[in-house]
């Protein structure tokens, strides 16, 4: 049984999507680039040195491409450890009395940080010019809902038919050199072509492809140009409601399933990227479900030494599962999946 999916599949529909009627493209001021992680890097680049920044305080749970970006640009990083999803007050109190020039913060699989307003109040009463980074990498959304906000990070490939994209918004003037598009249209085609015929190979990322992508620069990608189609005019209302409805799917089946889901419902502002679960050992899961030909996600698999920085991360890092929220994904889908599930969590 195929289960179709945009993203991190070999089986990709990739550039086929559902047209807004509106032709105004999405995300008017946005700088759109390659991946998400460029848009991050331009964006450190051009503040460290105008703004003197130093430290940056960013959460353990993190894709590792992030905490990559503050190092590539000479910025020390400091973890904050999370006991759940949805960040609160007592996650931040123990950071407050220690000098750092950045906060970032995560809306974790497309949930919306409800308490975040209240801890960047707190945040800026002991430093009004740290520098606040949201990362709407699992949020769907060009509509600004978080006052004090710097910089938003986007990771379009994330959550659109496509094979690359990120972008950023932010009010700050941004200087870099941009990259002739031709470059991106054929590293587009080699994910494409990568994805189809190799599969999940990290001997072939995009990052081994490029290798200055460590290195200070701001010499910037643009995304493909079929991508920035995608991008401009894809029907986000749509994309949303079908979130929330395929969202409420997942969770009335799991509760038949005896599956746990991390989150039991959903406010006005979440706008689900993925449904993620509770199991006893995500690699192994990982692994199961992939030998039945299903692929699932995992939000992340953290390195070793974040274990005795922040346990708590590390440990939720090995117990999650992320169900998918894709296109073309119906209730016999969604229950081929937990029956497959059901034995091994």
């Amino acid at each position: 049984m195929m289960i179709y999916k945009y993203q991190d599949s070999p089986n990709v529909n990739w550039f086929k999507f559902k047209k807004k009627k509106n032709l105004t493209p999405n995300f008017p001021n946005v700088l759109k680039t390659f991946m998400g992680r460029d848009a991050l890097n331009i964006f450190l680049w051009n503040i460290k040195d105008r703004f003197k920044i130093q430290r940056a305080l960013i959460p353990a749970y993190i894709c590792p491409e992030v905490p990559q970006q503050f190092k590539r640009n000479n910025i020390d990083v400091i973890y904050y450890d999370i006991k759940n999803f949805l960040i609160d007050q007592k996650d931040i109190e123990p950071f407050l009395e220690m000098k750092f020039d950045i906060f970032y913060f995560v809306h974790y699989f497309g949930i919306y940080q409800r308490y975040i307003q209240d801890i960047i109040k707190q945040i800026k009463e002991r430093n009004p010019n740290v520098i606040i980074i949201e990362d709407r990498a699992h949020y769907l959304s060009d509509k600004l809902i978080t006052d004090d906000v710097d910089a938003v990070i986007y990771s379009f490939r994330k959550l659109l038919p496509i094979p690359e994209g990120g972008g950023i918004y932010t009010k700050q003037k941004l200087f870099f050199r941009k990259r002739s598009r031709i470059y991106s249209n054929i590293l587009a085609t080699l994910i494409v072509l990568k994805k189809k015929f190799i599969g999940h190979n990290p001997k072939f990322s995009r990052e081994n492809i490029i290798q200055d992508s460590k290195k200070e620069s701001n010499l910037l990608l643009l995304p493909s140009n079929l991508s920035q189609r995608v991008i401009d005019f894809y029907d986000l209302e749509w994309n949303i409601n079908f979130r929330k409805e395929l969202f409420n799917m997942w969770l009335e089946e799991s509760i038949k399933f005896g599956i746990e889901p991390v989150f039991h419902n959903i406010g006005k502002y979440d706008i689900p990227q993925g449904f993620p679960i509770f199991v006893h050992n995500s690699k192994k899961v990982f692994t199961k479900m992939l030998e039945k030909g299903i692929y699932l996600k995992r939000h992340w698999e953290l390195p070793e030494e974040i274990k005795s920085i922040a346990p708590n991360s590390y440990s939720i890092s090995n117990k999650i599962i992320t169900l998918p929220i894709y296109e073309n994904i119906n209730k016999a889908d969604i229950n081929f999946i937990l029956s497959s599930l059901k034995y091994l969590i």
